[in-house]
């Protein structure tokens, strides 16, 4: 997963990071799943998540960046690279949503 801005901003990151055994595991509590960081992101800047082992990323893949509470509209722009290959990317003013999954 790869977050960009293309104004400094310190963005909240949420990624899923782990395949739940079940899909029940992961709808009764999703944030077991989906850790949560704060980082300073800003162009030439990027956040880029740790190495990310998903058995099913067409299933799980999933990441999601917002301001929020900081102000400003920094122009978000996210990527979910699976293998390699950009299979998702997205762009918002205030927040921004890669995913594979249909659900």
């Amino acid at each position: 997963y790869v977050i960009t801005a293309a104004s400094p901003i310190y963005a909240d990151i949420y990624y899923l990071d782990q395949d739940p055994q079940k899909f029940s595991d992961y709808s009764h509590n999703p944030y077991q799943f989906t850790p949560n960081v704060q980082a300073d992101i800003a162009p030439g800047h990027p956040w880029v998540s740790p190495t990310v082992m998903l058995s099913n990323p067409d299933q799980y893949a999933m990441v999601s960046v917002s301001t929020g509470s900081e102000p400003g509209t920094p122009q978000f722009h996210c990527a979910l690279i699976v293998d390699g290959v950009v299979k998702a990317s997205k762009d918002g003013p205030k927040g921004a949503l890669c995913s594979l999954r249909n659900w």
